[in-house]
């Protein structure tokens, strides 16, 4: 199936559309508020401040992403933003597709390898790290002679 044809065929409903803009608008939101995690932190964390004027601060940090960032920058981040939720809201349709008719132990599978997928993804040093860890922490200490460290 071409890219052309899957987006016309999952775009043709509105649900994916409608989850797209949203997905979309939230990663744009996080991407502009996530270099201000600390004042924000803070913010929130002062109980003396009223909770509409914290959401006025944030509503002025993400106004103010234009000033603060440069027109490129803001211009990458909405279209990072914007791809980021048509591969999400794909990637939904596909498993929905797929796993229609499927049973239960079909699903575990599925699952479970995608998130060994997920979390040994990157450099084969940093993805062994990030398994490494997860196993220590689950009592598998044995393991790590295992991994290519």
């Amino acid at each position: 199936m071409s890219v052309a044809l899957a987006l016309k065929q999952v775009f043709r409903r509105w649900s994916y559309v409608l989850s797209a803009i949203l997905l979309a608008l939230a990663s744009f939101v996080f991407l502009m508020l996530i270099p201000n995690y600390r004042l924000i932190s803070s913010v929130f964390g002062d109980s003396g401040l009223p909770f509409g004027l914290k959401l006025r601060f944030l509503i002025y940090l993400i106004s103010g992403a234009a000033e603060s960032f440069s027109l490129l920058a803001v211009a990458n981040t909405i279209i990072v933003s914007a791809l980021f939720a048509v591969n999400a809201v794909l990637i939904i349709y596909f498993l929905k597709e797929r796993l229609t008719g499927l049973g239960g132990k079909a699903f575990v599978s599925i699952f479970g390898g995608s998130a060994s997928g997920v979390l040994s993804a990157g450099c084969a040093a940093c993805g062994s790290f990030a398994l490494s860890a997860i196993l220590s922490a689950l009592g598998a200490g044995g393991a790590l002679a295992l991994l290519p460290l």
